[in-house]
């Protein structure tokens, strides 16, 4: 599966399209895009995710995708950006990335290192729930 270009996923991709980088060929790159998040935040992702098969590269960032909507987004060292419906409680959270977190865009920051593991897999559970009840018109 791969992230739609949906209404789902407007602010997001228009926000990561931003700051994306074109890749030269170097070590640190996935499908042509320089990497926006650490290998080893990827790797957090994934476990948390308690798979990789629903993480994708878009524009050089992690995404874990639910039927193409984006549910959480990897970025830099230790930002992870949870889609949910309210925001999530027993997590540390992060600098909130502007313009995606607020004025009810749904997304929230969380430090992916000082939050225990447990709970981030239940806000991965959350976020895939929510997904599954967002329509475009609910969000564009």
């Amino acid at each position: 599966m791969t992230l739609s270009d949906s209404a789902a996923n407007r602010d997001l991709l228009t926000y990561l399209c931003a700051r994306a980088t074109r890749g030269s060929g170097g070590p640190y790159e996935q499908d042509g895009w320089e990497l926006h998040t650490h290998p080893d935040l990827v790797e957090r992702l994934g476990e948390i995710a308690r798979s990789d098969r629903a993480v994708v590269a878009v524009y050089g960032y992690a995404v874990l995708e639910q039927k193409g909507v984006a549910v959480v987004v990897a970025l830099g060292t230790s930002h992870l950006l949870f889609r949910l419906r309210a925001a999530p409680e027993g997590v540390v959270a992060a600098t909130p990335i502007e313009p995606l977190c607020g004025n009810g865009r749904g997304w929230h920051a969380v430090d992916a290192w000082s939050s225990d593991a447990r709970r981030l897999v239940a806000l991965v559970k959350d976020a895939r729930r929510h997904a599954n009840t967002l329509e475009d018109s609910d969000l564009g």
